[in-house]
């Protein structure tokens, strides 16, 4: 094993991830919090077949604003390497999340004219209107974060999470029976975020609109692979749900919605090593030393993630019968089965980030992607006639775990790190954050 993988013990350049990521996980914790709350709030007040609407709708949302995505690391590289403003760079990633989102949105919404017999459709439509304003909170988040803005980015990510969960409530308090229209509702609420992160950046930044055709053509030209690879990626995340929305009913849909949801809320603690060490891992220039941070941050985003689930799982165990009610009480076992792949795809994520934004490697990304898109569907065809939601749970783990080892292993060898099992948490992970756990009481500085 190299030095990188010896040294990965040690605190990485910049200071401990642990005690940068402190925040970040308070934040994400209240916005898992909230999210979780949604998931109640569209359970429980419409019902597992107005759960399944959400579900979908949400996807649709998810996909689209991955498939556009990509600019926003594209962005996030001209920044870092120096080639572009800040003030530019936002101007840019707003003309193109408005655009490019609005554009997908009208095409749907005509789609649904022209075909009005197909009432899925609604769901589509509305997931492509919230979808421009999820481009544009995504976007602002992507160039904070670049830009070393944690706690503006942090504070953007609750409100994203706090307006729809508002809006929601109200709409299960007082049209239950209308899930379609609280749909809309919530679709409208996702704008409350990007509107005040233009705001923000309107004062701290400024918009630079000059030389931005030629920006824009530069984003949208190296950020086409990666779209294309992120959105392989939430393909190859959201396959099962598809796939069980095709071979079985709405109800069933809507209760493995929620273990979804369960294992989304756990996998954001991955977000907060993330955030913590996003410009460090881009900005230093000495390879080792960027290597010794990447490999922190997934021992520390794998560990976060592993703690987190083993309290998640007999949490829900216990609740989801009584708080979502009783069509839900079994929700824990897909959630249980999804463990192992989220804490994969936790480490996933950490590469993600580097291969787009630091390597340039989003090819290598998507073939990943792609090859886990294609296993996790044959799986989840081959699974779910047999075990239902179970079997979609199953293939999404299976897949992330292979592809896990493979991404891994690749970026090992390629940087003399021995193998994937240099990125698993070991002592020096679990005394960072007994460190800061003793430093609070003592009411000292954390080491």
């Amino acid at each position: 094993m190299s030095d990188v993988a010896s040294d990965a013990t040690t605190a990485p350049p910049g200071g401990s991830i642990a005690r940068a990521g402190v925040r970040s996980v308070t934040v994400l914790l209240i916005v898992a919090f909230v999210e979780l709350l949604v998931t109640f709030v569209t359970a429980r007040g419409f019902g597992a077949a107005g759960r399944g609407l959400y579900a979908l709708a949400s996807t649709a949302t998810t996909l689209i604003v991955t498939i556009l995505g990509g600019v926003s690391s594209a962005l996030a590289n001209e920044f870092v390497h120096r080639r572009a403003s800040a003030r530019a760079v936002h101007a840019v990633g707003l003309l193109i999340a408005l655009g490019g989102g609005s554009a997908i949105a009208l095409l749907m919404v005509v789609a649904r004219w022209i075909v009005p017999d197909v009432d899925s459709l609604d769901v589509i439509a509305l997931g492509a209107i919230a979808a421009i304003f999820g481009l544009l909170s995504g976007y602002q988040q992507m160039l904070l974060n670049a830009a070393d803005e944690v706690s503006t980015t942090l504070s953007l990510r609750l409100l994203s999470a706090l307006a729809p969960l508002a809006v929601l409530s109200v709409a299960a308090l007082t049209i239950p029976d209308r899930p379609l229209l609280a749909i809309a509702w919530w679709s409208v609420a996702l704008a409350f975020a990007p509107l005040c992160g233009v705001v923000v950046i309107r004062r701290r930044y400024g918009f630079d609109f000059n030389g931005a055709r030629s920006l824009a053509r530069r984003a949208l030209r190296s950020g086409f692979v990666i779209s294309l690879a992120n959105g392989t990626m939430r393909a190859f995340s959201r396959v099962d749900l598809l796939v069980l929305a095709a071979l079985a009913p709405l109800t069933a849909v809507g209760i493995y919605s929620v273990a979804i949801a369960g294992a989304e809320s756990v996998f954001l603690l991955s977000n907060a090593v993330i955030t913590a060490a996003f410009s460090r891992m881009l900005a230093i220039d000495d390879e080792s030393d960027s290597q010794v941070v990447t490999v922190r941050a997934i021992r520390h985003s794998v560990l976060l993630v592993a703690v987190g689930a083993s309290v998640a799982v007999p949490a829900v165990a216990v609740f989801a019968g009584p708080v979502f009610g009783s069509g839900f009480a079994d929700v824990w076992k897909p959630l249980a089965v999804l463990v192992p792949g989220i804490v994969a795809l936790a480490a996933i994520e950490v590469m993600r980030n580097v291969l787009f934004v630091r390597d340039s490697r989003a090819r290598e990304f998507l073939v990943m992607a792609g090859v886990g898109l294609a296993v996790n569907g044959a799986l989840a065809f081959a699974l779910i006639p047999w075990l239902g939601s179970l079997g979609a749970a199953l293939s999404s783990t299976i897949a992330y775990v292979l592809c896990a080892a493979a991404l891994l292993g690749r970026y090992a060898r390629r940087n003399t790190l021995g193998s994937a099992r240099a990125f698993l948490p070991g002592r020096a992970e679990f005394n960072a954050y007994v460190d800061l756990y003793r430093a609070a009481r003592r009411g000292g500085a954390a080491p």
